[in-house]
């Protein structure tokens, strides 16, 4: 059975908005504080790599670049230690 969601009319611009604006990390945090959905998941990751972190270790001393990648897609927090 299709899931089907009801969008308000006056909600369409900030739905779309999402898809074309470039968001800054500042909005994103933003973003996520507002949305319990988003602060679960956000949860969620943090436990994945608390769980991973000698992997994640391992990953950084023996291929930094794609360390910096998982980095950069937002897989990997910029301030992990």
């Amino acid at each position: 059975m299709a899931l089907h969601y009801k969008i308000k009319k006056s909600k369409l611009k900030e739905f779309f908005g999402l898809f074309t604006k470039k968001r800054t990390p500042q909005k994103l945090q933003k973003m996520i504080d507002n949305d319990p959905v988003l602060q679960k998941l956000k949860a969620d990751v943090d436990k994945l790599n608390y769980k991973y972190k000698p992997e994640i270790d391992k990953l950084k001393d023996d291929k930094p670049e794609m360390f910096k990648m998982f980095q950069d897609w937002g897989l990997i927090p910029k301030d992990y230690n």
